[in-house]
């Protein structure tokens, strides 16, 4: 079995996933790399290690701390991950003098946009980018569709008190 992160041995919202991987008979496991939960954070090898099953850690890790960035940044520094993403213009503008912003950016980077959608667990606009562009704040990629299309939150930011919960 290949893995990019150490199976779970406690129980959270599921049952261990050691428990799952000793049940099947697995003699083998490929780790990427070694969760960092306080709760896993090497329990789970020793548990797999005890069962009599043989353990390789590190193969492809680098891989896997790309892959696995967002949780790696929540449980390093417990804030999470987020990526910030604005088209503008040559000279560094977001919109033209009249305030037009529609399509100042390429096509491929409107598709950029939607796979980067696709991997957030959320996606927030300015209150002036939801009252101004009415954002549909969704991922519009045909395999997105076939899953069952969107399904993150979306989140509204403003300095201001006032509900825009309407906007």
């Amino acid at each position: 079995m290949f893995v990019t992160l150490e199976p779970c041995c406690h129980t959270g919202k599921t049952p261990p996933c050691t428990d799952a991987v000793i049940g099947a008979g697995v003699r083998r496991v490929v780790v990427a790399m070694q969760d960092p939960f306080e709760k896993v954070a090497g329990r789970g090898l020793a548990q797999l290690r005890e069962a009599g099953i043989r353990v390789e850690v590190g193969l492809g890790e680098t891989f896997a701390r790309k892959l696995n960035a967002p949780y790696l940044k929540l449980h390093a520094c417990g804030v999470p991950f987020f990526t910030a993403k604005w088209a503008m213009t040559l000279d560094g503008k977001i919109a033209t003098d009249t305030g037009d912003s529609t399509w100042i950016s390429s096509e491929e980077s409107r598709e950029m946009v939607h796979w980067m959608r696709d991997r957030a667990d959320a996606v927030m606009v300015g209150i002036q980018t939801a009252l101004h562009d009415d954002p549909l704040l969704t991922c519009r990629l045909p395999e997105v569709e076939i899953r069952g299309g969107s399904w993150w939150i979306r989140r509204l930011g403003s300095r201001s008190s006032r509900d825009w919960s309407r906007a």
